[in-house]
């Protein structure tokens, strides 16, 4: 049996699921997840075969974005740890976090039919852990968090932000519970 290597994908191609992604994002955020894919195509740029070809089913495509997105979230700890003190690495972590949690409030009731089903293809749970980790091993060395609080503590704390009702308020409010639990991080 002969194993031939995966060609990589042409770049039309690439820029064709990036176009995808992009419209698809947008449009989940705006009108949900029930949008039709084939405005999702038209408003990319491509045709509806391209669209399926790229995601075979409306989960494929909310999952890709989940998993952009949460790969982003995840990513960005290293990025801010590597250019700011871990105070202010941590605040901006949590802007970042807003941002994700406000993407994943459009994405919300499609991901929980997803994972009703057993389909859980990202451990988001595992990348926000590890990230917080990361943040709060920075401000313990650095002398600025506290030293008895884990990944797992902080997850807990900040769970508000997934049931605070999905309104024209929750920016704000999903704000202050951020900079609450955050002050109770600080040791200074």
């Amino acid at each position: 049996m002969s194993t031939t290597p995966a060609r990589a994908p042409r770049s039309d191609a690439l820029a064709n699921r990036g176009k995808i992604l992009d419209s698809a994002r947008k449009q989940f955020a705006s009108e949900g997840t029930e949008v039709s894919m084939n405005e999702i195509a038209r408003r990319a740029g491509v045709g509806v075969a391209t669209l399926y070809r790229h995601f075979p089913q409306r989960d494929d495509l909310v999952a890709a974005i989940y998993a952009e997105e949460l790969a982003s979230l995840g990513g960005a700890v290293d990025e801010f740890l590597a250019s700011m003190t871990p105070d202010d690495a941590l605040t901006a972590w949590g802007a970042r976090l807003l941002e994700y949690a406000i993407t994943k409030r459009g994405l919300g009731a499609a991901l929980l039919a997803m994972r009703e089903r057993g389909d859980v293809r990202v451990d988001a749970r595992g990348v926000l852990i590890d990230s917080m980790n990361k943040l709060l091993a920075a401000g313990r060395e650095a002398g600025t968090i506290v030293d008895d609080v884990t990944g797992e503590d902080l997850m807990t704390a900040i769970s508000g932000l997934w049931v605070l009702p999905v309104d024209e308020q929750y920016p704000d409010r999903a704000r202050r519970l951020l900079a609450l639990v955050f002050a109770g991080l600080r040791s200074v």
